[in-house]
């Protein structure tokens, strides 16, 4: 099984942006200055990193994306496919972001306030450049419910009516982001795919909780098209000293 997970499972570093610095967060609060993201692009780009998620963290709830210079700099040093959310607004943008390197859009708040802006984008990228992030807390019952806006805002559909509502908007890809594992090192909630299998066949990256190459060899994650991860890949070691690997 080993081999298999190797074989189909993309290892995907999330970055984390926010005034220009690489910033972690513990289910999606207490941020972390780690480090310059062109650094750790370098970094990724030596180690052959499968694919990065750009990530402007809270950008949505200052009502912006990140400067499209900063943006155009880190397309230009990556080696690897690019994706980026936070923040996008209008259909242009997406033109941008594609015109300018990046592979992938990444959507979360406007599943809630625009997902016209989901189906467009689809129109213009094709779906399987379209990224929906589902961020989820399991509630008192343990139903996993959705959150916008940096998980500030409930998106009012739990997990498995959230991934039909996106796929029937024409994304192509989902990020199943379990905002309580996020930082925690926790495992990733696997339960989730089995949820998820009887109500949508778009491909699924997990992502919140990873404990590294535990995970990267978990058996029960196999389902999965890839594992998204942050502190992971920014923090090494028992007393997590901030070093840039990809295990």
């Amino acid at each position: 099984m080993d081999a298999i997970l190797k074989k189909k499972l993309r290892r995907i570093p999330v970055l984390g942006i926010f005034e220009g610095g690489l910033w972690k967060t513990r289910g999606f609060q207490e941020p972390i200055y780690v480090g310059d993201p062109i650094n750790a692009l370098r970094v990724f780009n030596e180690k052959e990193a499968d694919e990065i998620l750009l990530m402007g963290f809270r950008q949505t709830l200052h009502g912006r994306g990140l400067p499209r210079q900063m943006l155009s700099n880190l397309a230009g040093e990556a080696q690897m496919p690019l994706g980026y959310g936070g923040g996008i607004a209008h259909l242009d943008e997406v033109k941008w972001l594609m015109d300018t390197g990046f592979e992938k859009v990444v959507f979360n708040t406007a599943l809630g306030i625009q997902p016209a802006l989901i189906e467009g984008s689809a129109a213009l990228m094709g779906s399987s450049s379209v990224v929906v992030s589902l961020d989820y807390r399991r509630n008192a019952n343990g139903l996993r419910t959705c959150f916008t806006h940096s998980g500030t805002v409930p998106l009012g559909m739990e997990l498995s009516e959230a991934a039909v509502f996106a796929g029937g908007l024409g994304a192509g890809e989902l990020v199943v982001h379990h905002i309580e594992g996020d930082g925690l090192y926790t495992g990733y909630d696997s339960s989730a795919l089995d949820l998820l299998a009887s109500t949508t066949d778009l491909p699924m990256v997990l992502a919140g909780g990873c404990r590294g190459k535990l995970d990267f060899s978990d058996e029960s994650l196999a389902a999965a098209s890839g594992l998204a991860a942050s502190s992971c890949f920014v923090f090494y070691g028992r007393h997590k000293a901030v070093l840039i690997h990809y295990p």
